[in-house]
């Protein structure tokens, strides 16, 4: 017997034992786990918001992305470092229990975790199937989360992404590709996509129900982590030409207003459908979608393929709420710039919940001045009308893959902890702690519109000095300090061998030797030491002697003794 086989055999003796007493006390004894969820929506004063079931209290949902970084040989996705959160090789209870119970603490109440982000290898769907039916392990894997989220106090937000990378399901859905409409876009506008979500999503519940999953601890499930077309597909490159989608609508390509129709009447009626989907099997169920940002009418990603309409959505579909996902942008967009390219301005009919707030390393390599620009936006948001928040992301220390920072454990995480900050519409300041933060800098040459002060402000934009090695920047701390480590974030093309050498002193130039990094690096790299023996020093210099580039900082930290 397995350990999810194991962990599930006391649960059905003490169901046995409860059935037993309910047929004794009547029909008021309720069976041990309610299958309701406990979380729903109410109108306050045409206002919606989640409350407890239970307590009748408001629920503001708060955490976290729950994700675990894998390294994975996948035959569809290649070699990599994927997801593999639910995937049963991976899954781990006694860690994750560690982890949520760490949540719970700092005050947190959602993990929102992806069903499919596992590739195709041990993963939702059994790996070389070829008939309809889900993974038994991976669903006893889902249905052990929830028990323990259920045992931790917190709730799962259930996340699809897509349909399973290969085998029945998506075989049905790519089936549908006629004229027009290509493979992955079938899956969206044909009916035979149609079909493969809805016998996915049917099977997902019913296993999930026949393993008596704590429901009432699903905080939602989202029938998709961000819907976007992709525009490079048909048939968003075609001009001409008519597409019938399983709406039975058929529209023109040649005219502008038909191939909006068409992105979003597709959208609308995939989410009615597998609204009424989900809820045939579980009736109380909050059903969610979640958005890519549409790129207009404030530019977003300029050149990027993902193309997505939701205006309409927001106001036509049957979603109980909505997930729009925005974070502090290195593409220069605010809160406003977001809300009016979603259509949300002034949205207060159904709830609004940012389910990936993202932090890029590459437009904030300060955590702290990153930390401060998410709480920022955070406060904005609210006032938006956001009724949730959950970062991306808490991994667990795992590899991080996609350039962000994460939440578990650091500065992120503890700005936004409930327990540290109860009012997530309250203004904050987030202590810097970086002593060259602000400060006086010079440097032996800059580049027009790249000076010296970029490399020490956190905004990820990069001090250029214009020529090739030797190069140097220098910090005036202000005063001789205790200097415990410094963090220097690379800013170099192509990568290759470099030399960087740190000095300090007391006095200008500083002279003295502290350390000295000797080896390969790339953009975006970051190179830490931490001294044994704390120098003092009020100035600091970074001297780089070799360098395949011309010498740049993205960013220069000192810190001071912990």
């Amino acid at each position: 017997m397995n350990r999810l086989a194991r962990r599930h055999r006391p649960r059905m003796a003490w169901l046995l034992t409860l059935v037993l007493l309910a047929a004794c006390a009547g029909p008021e004894v309720l069976p041990p786990e309610a299958r309701d969820s406990r979380i729903a929506i109410r109108s306050v004063a045409g206002v919606a918001e989640f409350y407890d079931t239970v307590t009748g209290e408001a629920f503001v949902p708060r955490g976290h992305n729950f994700v675990k970084y894998t390294f994975s040989d996948d035959p569809i996705n290649g070699s990599g470092y994927l997801d593999m959160v639910m995937s049963p090789r991976r899954y781990d209870a006694a860690e994750y229990r560690a982890d949520l119970e760490a949540m719970v603490a700092q005050g947190f109440n959602v993990i929102r975790v992806m069903l499919e982000t596992c590739g195709a290898s041990d993963c939702i769907y059994p790996t070389g199937g070829t008939s309809r039916g889900l993974s038994g392990p991976y669903l006893d894997a889902v249905v052990d989360l929830l028990d323990l989220a259920a045992d931790v106090g917190v709730y799962v937000w259930l996340t699809s992404n897509t349909l399973p990378d290969e085998g029945y399901y998506s075989q049905v859905g790519y089936s549908g590709a006629a004229g027009l409409i290509s493979e992955s876009q079938a899956t969206l506008m044909a009916q035979t996509g149609i079909d493969a979500y809805t016998e996915y999503f049917t099977d997902l519940f019913v296993g999930l129900i026949a393993r008596e999953a704590r429901l009432d601890h699903m905080f939602s499930f989202s029938i998709r982590n961000e819907y976007w077309y992709d525009d490079r597909e048909q048939p968003w490159p075609s001009t001409t030409g008519e597409v019938t989608t399983a709406t039975g609508v058929t529209y023109d390509m040649a005219v502008g207003a038909e191939r909006e129709a068409l992105a979003e009447e597709t959208l609308i009626h995939f989410v009615n459908t597998m609204v009424d989907v989900v809820k045939a099997k579980a009736p109380t169920a909050l059903v969610s979608v979640g958005f890519f940002a549409p790129a207009e009418p404030n530019p977003y990603r300029p050149g990027d393929f993902k193309y997505v309409l939701t205006a309409r959505a927001l106001a036509e579909s049957d979603a109980d709420f909505f997930d729009l996902h925005s974070g502090p942008s290195p593409h220069g967009l605010d809160v406003a710039d977001f809300q009016e390219n979603y259509g949300a301005v002034g949205y207060q009919a159904k709830p609004l919940v940012m389910g990936e707030l993202a932090l890029f390393r590459s437009a904030y390599p300060s955590l702290h001045v990153g930390a401060q620009a998410v709480v920022d936006w955070q406060t904005v948001s609210c006032a938006a009308g956001y009724d949730g928040w959950l970062t991306w992301h808490w991994d667990g220390d795992e590899i991080e893959g996609d350039g962000l920072w994460g939440s578990d454990g650091t500065l992120l995480g503890e700005v936004l902890a409930p327990a540290s900050h109860p009012d997530p519409c309250a203004t904050v300041t987030v202590p810097n702690p970086n002593l060259a933060f602000g400060k006086p800098v010079t440097s032996s040459a800059s580049l027009p519109g790249e000076p010296a002060t970029n490399a020490v402000d956190g905004s990820g934009a990069q001090w250029g000095s214009g020529g090739d090695a030797p190069q140097w920047l220098e910090i005036d701390l202000g005063s001789v300090v205790e200097v415990g480590s410094v963090r220097l974030t690379v800013a170099q093309f192509p990568d290759g061998a470099t030399v960087h050498q740190v000095y300090g002193g007391v006095t200008s130039p500083a002279a003295t030797l502290l350390h000295t990094f000797d080896g390969v690096t790339a953009e975006g790299d970051e190179l830490v030491h931490e001294f044994v023996t704390p120098p003092s020093v009020r100035y600091l210099r970074v001297l780089t002697t070799a360098s395949p580039s011309w010498v740049s900082w993205r960013e220069v930290e000192v810190y001071g003794v912990e």
